[in-house]
């Protein structure tokens, strides 16, 4: 009896996962002006989390404005950062936090994937850096603030128009909620000499808001060695985005993955290796002649921890 419950669960799973699959393929098929970025990102949470109610959760950013708009008497900008992010009787000292360890022992591959996921924040207030993102930008949506998604290298933001014509707002989720400029971005991830800089700090259009939350599924999918999954939605990525930089960053991550378990056999496929190894380098290749990311990871992580250290005010200089 166990055993066949195990299965009907196992089945249940799968068919609830080609269930989400197709509809996040159907849905990726629309112009980007027709699809809702809310109801995509919760689309893609079921992959992680199959039982997301999608009607739920869009209720529930419904009632965090309300609950703003009691508090306030509006839902301006400050208000909902405030009631998010600041601790204060009005929300019962209740705000978004870090999981625990992330933040105690420094781990971020502890983290699971459902930390990436908007469902998760709204129901337990805790995630990493693109759900804090996704839960602000959904929330103002909600308030029709014209909130929208900017993407430096593996890290969403938050951006508004300023009032001055052409002018954005960059405000920063990764800690507590702080406007900084667009320098900021450039020099903490590293994109002062990258030739296309732009197009990571450009508001993603509506569908492109969906494929990042879908680069987050992928890398949940890599860190469980399920690299068919992976695979599979990494591909879907490419397909809409076949220059996005995270995407060929993962399908590189993917194939060393492979190669590693390739080498690992008692009898490795030496051909195969070396198929894996073209298609590496040829990825390489498509990155490098693209310009796609400053190539100079370590003094890259350099340059970022000082700019942090001398500009962040929410990270201690040692």
């Amino acid at each position: 009896i166990i055993i066949t419950i195990i299965l009907a669960v196992i089945l249940c799973v799968a068919s609830t996962y080609a269930s989400t699959l197709n509809d996040i393929e159907e849905y990726l098929k629309l112009p980007s002006k027709e699809i809702d970025p809310i109801h995509g990102l919760l689309l893609v949470n079921k992959i992680i989390l199959p039982h997301t109610d999608i009607k739920y959760y869009r209720k529930r950013i419904t009632e965090i404005v309300e609950e703003i708009t009691a508090v306030y008497g509006s839902p301006r900008l400050d208000h909902i950062i405030n009631y998010l992010f600041n601790k204060m009787e009005e929300n019962n000292y209740s705000v978004l936090q870090y999981p625990p360890d992330y933040v105690a022992d420094n781990k971020p591959s502890s983290i699971e994937g459902k930390h990436h996921t908007l469902s998760h924040i709204i129901s337990t207030k805790e995630g990493v850096c693109d759900a804090r993102a996704f839960l602000l930008f959904a929330v103002c949506r909600e308030a029709d603030i014209p909130a929208m998604i900017g993407y430096a290298p593996y890290h969403p933001f938050v951006m508004f128009p300023a009032k001055e014509k052409g002018k954005l707002i960059y405000l920063e989720t990764g800690a507590n909620a702080y406007m900084v400029d667009r320098e900021y971005f450039l020099k903490r991830w590293g994109l002062v000499g990258y030739s296309n800089k732009s197009l990571f700090l450009a508001p993603l259009l509506n569908k492109e808001v969906v494929l990042t939350a879908l680069i987050s599924a992928v890398e949940n999918f890599v860190e469980k060695g399920d690299m068919e999954k992976a695979t599979y939605l990494n591909d879907l990525v490419l397909k809409y985005k076949p220059y996005d930089f995270m995407g060929l960053q993962n399908r590189i991550y993917i194939l060393t993955k492979r190669l590693e378990e390739e080498y690992n056999k008692e009898y490795s496929d030496n051909q195969y290796m070396n198929h894996l190894l073209e298609r590496i380098d040829r990825l390489n290749a498509v990155i490098s002649n693209n310009n796609l990311y400053n190539k100079d990871y370590e003094k890259f992580m350099e340059v970022s921890k000082k700019y942090d250290q001398e500009n962040n005010p929410f990270i201690p200089a040692n």
